[in-house]
């Protein structure tokens, strides 16, 4: 997915399908083929091409390029997110204490702070577990 809206994106910036395909280090008819199977699958021609070498956008283009740059942003966060929880998977830690006579006043200040750590997009795996034992 990411190939086609970089391509788009580089056709768009260069208007020339030659320069953009340099800019990628691939070949011309790739560029095109890329392109051509774009616009089939969003049903629009998003290039006016006049014989030479420069291209025009046209106006689904201007509009799809806005897009195309959230897409790539989101595409790439994703792909880093992926890639980081496969090269550190997550392993179910458990936080255990012990409540209190107190009615309970530690409890609500343990169960406070871990909640505050999701607030903090800390997000960590744990079990909040109360009177734990080493059995558990």
């Amino acid at each position: 997915m990411d190939k086609f809206i970089k391509t788009f994106m580089a056709v768009y910036e260069t208007r020339n399908f030659s320069l953009a395909a340099k800019q990628l280090f691939i070949s011309q008819p790739s560029v095109s083929v890329k392109i051509h199977q774009l616009e089939e699958q969003l049903g629009v021609v998003l290039f006016e091409r006049n014989g030479h070498r420069q291209v025009r956008p046209t106006t689904a283009a201007t509009h799809f390029y806005k897009t195309a740059e959230q897409l790539l942003q989101t595409w790439q966060q994703g792909t880093q997110e992926v890639q980081q929880l496969a090269a550190h998977p997550r392993k179910k830690r458990y936080l255990g204490f012990l409540t209190d006579d107190l009615g309970g006043i530690v409890t609500r200040n343990y169960s406070f702070a871990f909640g505050r750590l999701k607030v903090f997009n800390y997000d960590p795996y744990y079990e909040l577990r109360s009177n734990f034992t080493s059995s558990d």
